[in-house]
């Protein structure tokens, strides 16, 4: 478990899917990740992911009301080599800087807890926001490449 100032990130489990769900059947979050996909395919992927033991699935949480914010994961980049920071937020939920607060507590777990060195992140070079919010982490645009039919800039961390 990892708590900020607003939120706790928990290990991702069954009892957040009804939750979670929502994040990939809502249009405005899945418009720059390959657009809203059904309920049994988000349930299929979510139960891929917690029967992963190898990479990190955390579903974020608000303290004072224990609401579900989104999930933040770190697994394998396109490349294999590397690994990737991903997230998604409730649309209720952007704007207030919970995104910022969250991953930056991620960064810094991940640089205290683990042996990872380097982190990439990828976005969809239309998504300006996901693009102000990694560069303000301190992300440096180490890539561009065209995938899933639009440009996306690959992002990288030194931790």
């Amino acid at each position: 478990m990892l708590s900020t100032e607003r939120c706790t990130l928990c290990n991702l489990c069954e009892s957040d899917f009804s939750d979670a769900v929502k994040l990939f059947t809502d249009e405005q979050v899945r418009k720059y990740l390959g657009g809203a996909i059904s309920q049994e395919q988000a349930y299929d992927k979510l139960y891929r992911w917690i029967n992963n033991n190898e990479d990190l699935y955390f579903c974020v949480r608000f303290n004072l009301t224990n609401d579900f914010i989104g999930i933040v994961s770190v697994s394998p980049h396109h490349d294999s080599r590397t690994k990737e920071l991903s997230y998604q937020f409730l649309p209720d939920w952007w704007g207030r800087g919970i995104a910022k607060e969250t991953l930056r507590g991620m960064l810094a777990y991940l640089k205290g807890a683990t042996d990872i060195e380097e982190l990439l992140a990828e976005t969809q070079s239309l998504n300006m926001r996901s693009c102000r919010l990694l560069e303000n982490l301190g992300f440096e645009i180490f890539n561009t490449v065209q995938r899933f039919g639009a440009e996306q800039r690959i992002y990288k961390i030194i931790l």
